[in-house]
């Protein structure tokens, strides 16, 4: 049966994708039209200013998204006056730096405190179920991307495993350890600084490699290499030494794709 549906249906398959495409909107006619600083996730405006101009940005864009005919949070935890520190999505912001170009991130002690506290009960039941064990993984996955580079990508994929691969919602050792080191991380981890225009530009590396022929033994590798300051680019390509293949090969596997396209890299 085929019916037209005149209302946004939440809870249905596309209507997040809906709602985005008018958030995304909104976002684009409030740079262009008010040179607004701001950015959008979902219902989200977060909104930068200068402490001079606080007063009138907040003002300018409340009105302005209400003249387009959205309603905006009125009640005092979601609208918040423009701060120093201020949290985003999990995150918090610390702008007391700015001026020297310097600001730091780091997660919401709240945020952190939920997520270990999970943690602490499924450790305590030595038990999780598959749609326990992929919220937790979603949180600390969150969690990490703030502060973290690939530390905690170990952790994070025996909860991976667990969630996909386990039949039954017993808690074995490895996974029970792998969420002790998650909440050990996230309580540890200090604010991750980004630093404004003090970073050397970087030099760009391309690299691949390839494992072809009779028992993948014809191996090659190359790379292409450009420097953004000088603009001086290079390239190289090679074929791996069969004894070299023969040592990666070694350890059982015929496939060696994994060490073709590392080797570029070392010789870059």
């Amino acid at each position: 049966a085929l019916f037209r549906q005149h209302s946004l249906p939440f809870g249905a398959v596309g209507s997040v994708f809906g709602f985005n495409r008018a958030s995304r909107a909104i976002w684009f006619l409030g740079v262009k039209i008010m040179k607004l600083v701001w950015i959008n996730y979902f219902d989200d405006f977060p909104t930068l200013s200068l402490g001079s101009s606080a007063a009138s940005t907040e003002k300018a864009s409340v009105e302005f998204v209400e003249k387009l005919g959205w309603e905006t949070a009125k009640e005092p935890k979601k609208n918040l006056r423009f701060a120093p520190s201020f949290g985003v999505l999990g995150a918090v912001l610390e702008l007391d730096q700015a001026p020297r170009g310097v600001v730091t991130v780091s997660n919401k002690p709240e945020r952190v405190e939920e997520i270990c506290s999970r943690v602490e009960e499924v450790l305590a039941a030595r038990q999780m179920r598959p749609p326990v064990a992929a919220v937790i993984r979603g949180k600390f996955q969150y969690a990490a991307n703030q502060v973290f580079g690939r530390v905690t990508q170990g952790p994070l994929q025996r909860l991976k495993e667990f969630q996909f691969r386990s039949k039954t919602a017993f808690l074995d050792q490895q996974t029970a350890d792998a969420l002790k080191r998650l909440a050990q991380l996230v309580r540890l981890a200090r604010p991750r600084c980004l630093k404004v225009g003090s970073e050397p530009r970087p030099v760009l590396l391309f690299s691949d490699g390839a494992c072809e022929g009779i028992a993948r033994r014809e191996v090659s590798c190359g790379a292409w290499v450009m420097d953004t300051v000088t603009g001086k680019k290079q390239m190289f390509g090679c074929r791996v030494p069969f004894r070299m293949v023969d040592k990666w090969q070694s350890e059982g596997k015929v496939q060696t794709i994994g060490q073709a396209e590392l080797l570029p890299v070392l010789l870059g």
